[in-house]
């Protein structure tokens, strides 16, 4: 049948991307009473997106395993005595396959309970916009995402779109055309058949961050290599340094080259087994290392190419990035962007909500829902130490000139911290210096990616130190730091000296 005298499945809903954001935003409808279609590329056998197959999942999975081998390595200073200690890398990656797998499998569970029809293909929207029911007509095609054209495409038909396409990964072209050399990006690293001797890691964010933590406890040797002057410049400076201390006292630190690019790959030869990286240090020099394998997590872009987005008079930023407003609704009525395809934090957690908002402001216009506050939007680290973080910094407060006070509170007074073997690490706060409302909160330290979650509930709900003292919570427990710290923002404190680090906002 040609594609003129197809005639088009109408849904209420398309979502185009299976991810986080994409099968949240499917499910939050189909509860809303509308009928949807899922369009995902990979098919309902991989649904969950970049996060559960090639990302956060994973990823996560592995640092746990990391974590539990470097643990079992330092075991005799709690007092047990082991001996022939060995890992299976191979029935870990396994594992890793399986817990992926029963994730997948929850997800297809899902949509079939919720009517959710579910299309494999490439979707992207029609060049001619005319269609037999009134909406958006979305073409599908199984050929290549880059050559979507190539195929006579399967058509459906809604007034309603979702974008929630994601992010790739983003190339450095300095090591391209290297077929010789043992290059990897943060997706094929996760099934690399073994731990390199020394792995090279290009980019120093969360990503980089978090694969530096997983194989320097693996026992590999790490150099990471980042272009700005630190790591993680997006989260509080001390936090950071303080992740690089507890690598150092972990044994297990990265050798850190900040301020730094790679000018050149040299592949190996036949003579040699290692791969030559040619560094240029702003401080240092020029310098060479040899690695056995190198990771490139230098970011990700907005996956928006090859939409069709011109056809509706969509222009995508200088980043990629697809322009919406408060709701996520961008310049065409009913078309919604979520997730990394638009400004904002590309993080799993973000585009669930920002799903949600998409679809409640879809089925009730009269009455929208209330915007996300991306203030209150926690960032996490999984390293060892773990970051997280939640507001604004001590330099997005000096900026906007809001009077503030600090207190920090180390996890080392905590009974449950030393038990638990994670005495690193501290909480910090930043309150107003008026109303004493949680302005900012940065955590570094065992569980800080749990922790936060309190805080940024407090966040939400405007909450003073004086509210979070009042909690009662139980002892012994790491969150009992959380009432420490906000007895510290009031002078009071129970086990810290009465030392909190005020600050007026310069004028």
């Amino acid at each position: 049948m040609s594609e003129q005298s197809q005639q088009p499945q109408a849904f209420d809903l398309v979502v185009i991307g299976a991810g986080p954001g994409g099968y949240a935003a499917a499910i939050r409808a189909s509860q809303r009473g509308l009928t949807v279609a899922l369009v995902e590329k990979q098919g309902a056998d991989q649904l969950g997106g970049t996060c559960l197959n090639v990302g956060c999942i994973p990823t996560k999975f592995l640092l746990d395993r990391a974590k539990t081998w470097y643990h079992l390595q330092t075991i005799s200073s709690r007092g047990f005595t082991a001996k022939g200690l060995a890992y299976d890398w191979g029935h870990i990656l396994k594992d890793k396959n399986r817990l992926i797998e029963r994730q997948r499998q929850g997800l297809r569970y899902l949509m079939k309970t919720y009517n959710i029809t579910v299309i494999q293909g490439h979707g992207s929207f029609h060049p001619t916009q005319q269609l037999t029911a009134p909406g958006y007509t979305i073409a599908i095609t199984k050929s290549a995402a880059d050559e979507p054209a190539q195929a006579t495409p399967t058509l459906i038909t809604a007034p309603a779109v979702i974008i929630a396409t994601g992010s790739t990964i983003k190339p450095l072209p300095v090591v391209t055309g290297s077929p010789a050399a043992m290059i990897y990006t943060s997706d094929e690293i996760l099934n690399i058949p073994a731990i390199p001797e020394h792995l090279a890691i290009i980019g120093g964010g969360v990503i980089g961050v978090e694969f530096a933590s997983l194989f320097a406890m693996m026992g590999a040797k790490v150099s990471l290599i980042e272009t700005q002057d630190r790591l993680l410049t997006e989260f509080d400076q001390e936090c950071v340094t303080e992740l690089s201390r507890g690598w150092r006292k972990f044994k297990i630190k990265p050798t850190i080259h900040t301020a730094t690019i790679l000018d050149k790959l040299t592949p190996r030869t036949s003579s040699s087994s290692q791969d030559t990286l040619h560094l240029h240090s702003k401080r240092d020099g020029s310098t060479t290392i040899k690695v056995d394998a190198t990771l490139v997590a230098v970011g990700r872009t907005p996956a928006t190419a090859q939409l069709g987005l011109q056809h509706l008079g969509i222009k995508v930023d200088s980043g990629g990035a697809i322009p919406v407003d408060e709701f996520g609704q961008t310049c065409a009525t009913g078309v919604y962007a979520i997730g990394d395809v638009r400004p904002g934090p590309a993080l799993a957690h973000t585009a669930s909500a920002e799903a949600h908002l998409a679809v409640d402001h879809l089925t009730s216009p009269s009455s929208p829902p209330r915007p996300i506050n991306y203030d209150n939007n926690p960032g996490a680290v999984y390293s060892y130490p773990e970051l997280a973080a939640v507001g604004s910094t001590a330099a997005q407060l000096d900026q906007l000139k809001i009077p503030y006070n600090t207190a920090t509170v180390p996890f080392s007074i905590m009974a449950k911290a030393t038990i638990e073997g994670y005495p690193e690490g501290f909480v910090k706060i930043h309150t107003h210096q008026h109303t004493t409302e949680i302005l900012g909160v940065h955590i570094v330290g065992g569980r800080a990616t749990e922790l936060i979650s309190e805080f940024v509930l407090a966040k939400c709900l405007e909450s003073t130190s004086a509210e979070l003292a009042h909690a009662i919570r139980p002892h012994p427990t790491l969150t009992e730091i959380i009432s420490e710290v906000a007895h510290q923002g009031l002078n009071e404190p129970v086990h810290a000296p009465p030392t909190p680090r005020r600050k007026q906002a310069r004028d």
